[in-house]
């Protein structure tokens, strides 16, 4: 009888305990594209599919978790060796486990760094090709990173972990310092540091359905970067051009510009499809594509 009871009670606690945790929430989206540039074909543009969600913790913290990966859409699970496709959902995107409350946000994982939040996407970023360059290790690294917000003033700081890098190689941690400031309503200025890397800045001004957004950055990587946008909400989707041009790189390589223009189009709540058109030194692509998130 005994063991009845306490199996009982153990049974309900572990009910109540379930009942407690907030479900994570699924969430991903399929991208396809046609790339006509030069022979036609269609691929896949980086789909993704991801669990994510908050726990309350005590002291009036919460935990937030995410864990994100990717796949070919339209790719068989198993795909042939030696192809470059991605086998099932074996490539990680992003990942990690962390902290917030009233003092900001501490994360641990891969996920973009400091430096790309709060100056490389000031500038518009294309859906197809990559058109605008960075001095800045881009993607999502490996880290430590803290996040706060201050009134108008966002700061961040993050310590990279990943091995790829060449200051890790060398013994070296990759520390990075950000600041993002609200001046004005609708103009946002950003500044980062990035001890491998260098520095950069970057504003952004919204006014209605037009934002303006530009960079500037300066490197051992790269003499200069600078990059500009424009992007124009129309009702129904996006209409936007990108310019960008560096300054010879650490090897020698000649300046190059490049530069992008391309519409998207609503087909619904959580659908969209869009054109691009980029031409440049290094970057040039004739491009259609879709996105549906759910």
């Amino acid at each position: 009888m005994k063991k009845t009871l306490i199996a009982t009670a153990i049974a309900g606690a572990m009910s109540f305990s379930v009942a407690a945790q907030a479900a994570p929430t699924v969430y991903g989206n399929i991208q396809v594209v046609v790339d006509a540039t030069d022979d036609m074909y269609a691929a896949d543009n980086g789909s993704t599919i991801g669990f994510k969600g908050e726990e309350a913790l005590n002291n009036g913290l919460t935990a937030i978790y995410k864990a994100e990966f990717e796949f070919d859409a339209g790719t068989n699970k198993g795909a042939p060796k030696g192809t470059g496709q991605k086998d099932g959902l074996e490539i990680s995107d992003q990942n990690y486990l962390g902290v917030k409350g009233s003092f900001g946000t501490v994360r641990v994982g891969a996920f973009d760094t400091v430096s790309n939040d709060f100056v490389h996407d000031m500038v518009y970023a294309a859906e197809f090709a990559d058109y605008v360059s960075s001095s800045f290790t881009a993607g999502e690294n490996q880290q430590v990173q803290y996040t706060g917000e201050f009134g108008a003033l966002t700061v961040g700081a993050s310590v990279q972990l990943n091995e790829g890098t060449e200051a890790v190689e060398d013994k070296q941690q990759v520390m990075q310092l950000g600041a993002k400031f609200a001046v004005a309503e609708g103009i946002v200025a950003s500044a980062a540091f990035d001890s491998e890397d260098g520095v950069g800045v970057g504003a952004q001004f919204s006014a209605d359905a037009l934002t303006l957004g530009g960079k500037f950055e300066t490197s051992d990587a790269y003499k200069s970067v600078i990059s500009a946008s424009a992007d124009f909400n129309y009702g129904m989707g996006n209409v936007y051009a990108v310019v960008d041009m560096s300054e010879e790189d650490k090897s020698g390589a000649d300046s190059e510009t490049n530069y992008m223009f391309g519409a998207t189009y609503s087909l619904g709540s959580n659908m969209y499809t869009y054109v691009e058109l980029g031409d440049g030194d290094t970057a040039e692509s004739t491009a259609v594509g879709a996105v549906l998130s759910f």
